[in-house]
């Protein structure tokens, strides 16, 4: 341990350009006796963009589009949904709805999903055939059909060749266009200018349409599994909603080769997560090789939101013959112990296991060492999206949702104490005004001062050189009523032992500041404090002809000195000194003695 005296450092105006002093919280592993943790790479994602130099807004295997986004399941990811703000790192999802936000990736291609059953029109029974019944089903993506997600229930809305504002139907399956059929619906070839292939879609509600058909003057409904035309009646029956091919646009952030996460030293890696509140979605947080290579992958979330609400830990790595292997984790949660605050995702790479922790809790383990080796290089992803193992949204599903990231932190273990020197940032207030980073108080005998120094946690004590101080000194913020000029002294002492103290000077307008005397034989009194012109050192007899006098600032720099020359009283002048606080260093062949007074 030592012990260091801050005074008014140099470092301090620097540090007053922050509002508070953040104490990381360390890994829940504890770390053994001659090592610690160190923070190696972090992001409280502050201010109001996201940092270049750590992060990048798409998946590292996609192909990014005119538009800047990239194909990832049914989801269009996008940088647009990716948004720093009030200290958080928010990755949107929001539905891709007619007309196409990026026709370039979507080809103007929907699906065509009705409100009052969330089903999706297709011809009948999948057919290509021409007249074939329009019905309606579940989405299904067949890649059977389709390498390009032209599945049956894929549909071309573009404006007909009239220019008139309407719209041609056509299934991106078959072919074939959505016509009106005496009043019924089917699919047929396309047939120039001719208005029963021709539909108006007219907006009813935030996303959703009415399809009118012009020859018929009906509106497409449903009844049962059945498309049917109907009068306008104002029900979910008769509104539509058009999904992009790519039905949804998420936000993505990756920091492959920006970090290496390592695991030949135990390292750990975490991140303060709340997931979004709505079905059909899939927010996670995993781990890859900045290689490329897949495997490995460790998922410390899979956030699997279609009931019942899953939370899953994986891992994937390679078995001893080279194929894929897994090891799963997962837990039925209650959505809302995760969508309304934040919970703190941590994976631990030790020698002897693997650890998932959930709010710094063991929530699971791996312990196959023989294919550790595979983990040496590793990046973080976190990733919004729709599909996969969460399942596709339902009527349920609440647009836009937000997966909200807090910080992400990666640790590894090292050798030594990892204990930095403590530093404290001045905060004072006077009568309940605005609280200041002032240490220099000038108030009025008997005005209220409070004292909060910072950081927040730690250990704290008080002294002074005045009866000012009342009630509990071990704690962070004190109240004091002072009548007399004096010097209060906080002292704050960090996990390892180490203190900083620092003076908070308050000067009472027209009561100076008391002699200072001490008791004991080797020590001396000065005269004035505060003092302007001059000061006086009275010295006692055991100092005759073996003193060194000296005035120092807070920076040790020394500003005067003086030997003793067999005189009791010494006068120094000061004039050309600064106001502020200073020290007064007597030296002699047995003894240092320093005390503090202050310049007006």
């Amino acid at each position: 341990m030592f012990f260091i005296k801050q005074r008014i450092a140099p470092l301090l105006s620097f540090l007053m350009l922050f509002n508070f002093l953040v104490i990381t919280a360390q890994p829940p592993v504890a770390a053994p006796t001659g090592y610690h943790w160190q923070l190696m790479w972090e992001d409280n994602f502050n201010g109001t963009t996201l940092d270049p130099l750590k992060w990048t807004t798409n998946y590292h295997w996609g192909s990014i589009d005119a538009f800047g986004g990239e194909v990832r399941y049914d989801n269009y990811i996008h940088p647009g949904n990716v948004k720093v703000q009030d200290g958080v790192l928010r990755l949107a999802n929001t539905e891709n709805l007619f007309p196409a936000n990026y026709p370039a990736s979507n080809n103007f291609e929907y699906r065509i999903m009705n409100r009052s059953n969330s089903k999706y029109i297709i011809p009948e029974g999948s057919s290509t055939t021409i007249g074939a019944k329009i019905v309606q089903d579940v989405y299904t993506y067949d890649e059977s059909k389709s390498s390009a997600y032209n599945s049956p229930s894929q549909w071309s809305v573009r404006k007909s060749l009239d220019n008139d504002n309407t719209y041609l139907i056509r299934n991106k399956y078959s072919n074939l266009y959505l016509t009106n059929t005496t009043n019924t619906l089917s699919q047929s070839s396309y047939v120039l200018h001719s208005d029963n292939q021709k539909w108006i879609l007219t907006e009813v509600s935030n996303g959703w349409y009415s399809i009118q058909n012009v020859g018929s003057q009906l509106y497409l409904s449903q009844d049962g599994t059945n498309v049917t035309q109907a009068a306008y009646d104002a029900s979910k029956t008769v509104q539509w909603k058009l999904f992009c091919k790519l039905q949804w646009i998420s936000g993505v952030v990756q920091n492959r080769k920006k970090i290496k996460i390592i695991n030949s030293r135990p390292s750990y890696v975490e991140a303060s997560l709340k997931t979004p509140a709505s079905t059909g979605v899939w927010p996670s947080f995993w781990l890859g090789a900045n290689s490329g290579a897949w495997p490995p992958e460790v998922d410390l979330l899979e956030y699997l939101s279609t009931p019942p609400t899953i939370v899953s830990f994986n891992i994937h790595y390679k078995d001893a013959v080279g194929a894929h292997a897994s090891s799963i984790k997962q837990m039925t949660v209650n959505p809302r112990d995760y969508d309304s605050k934040f919970r703190t995702f941590g994976f631990y790479m030790g020698t002897t296991s693997f650890d998932w922790y959930l709010d710094n809790t063991w929530a699971h383990g791996w312990w196959n060492t023989a294919f550790f080796n595979q983990f040496t290089d590793l990046y973080a992803m976190l990733t919004h999206g729709n599909g996969g193992w969460a399942g596709l949204p339902d009527a349920n599903s609440t647009f836009p949702n937000y997966y909200d990231i807090d910080w992400f932190r990666y640790w590894e273990l090292v050798p030594g104490s990892g204990c930095t020197t403590p530093i404290i940032l001045p905060y004072s207030q006077v009568n309940n005004g605005s609280w200041q980073t002032k240490t220099n108080l000038n108030i009025n005998s008997g005005d209220k001062v409070d004292l909060a120094p910072k950081p927040i946690t730690g250990t704290w004590t008080w002294s002074s050189t005045c009866n000012v101080l009342t009630g509990d000194l071990n704690k962070r913020q004190i109240t004091i009523y002072p009548t007399n000029s004096c010097i209060i002294t906080a002292t704050y002492t960090n996990t390892c032992g180490d203190k900083t103290s620092m003076d908070f000077t308050v000067i009472v307008n027209n009561v100076p500041l008391s002699v200072e005397t001490l008791s004991k034989d080797n020590e001396f009194s000065f005269y004035p404090s505060p003092a302007n012109k001059t000061l006086n050192i009275e010295l006692p007899d055991i100092y005759e002809n073996n003193a060194f006098i000296t005035i120092s600032n807070s920076l040790g720099q020394i500003l005067l000195s003086k030997n003793n020359s067999n005189e009791k009283e010494q006068t120094l002048d000061i004039s050309n000194l600064s106001s502020g606080v200073y020290f007064i260093k007597i030296t002699t062949n047995d003894a240092t003695i320093t005390k503090k007074f202050i310049k007006q």
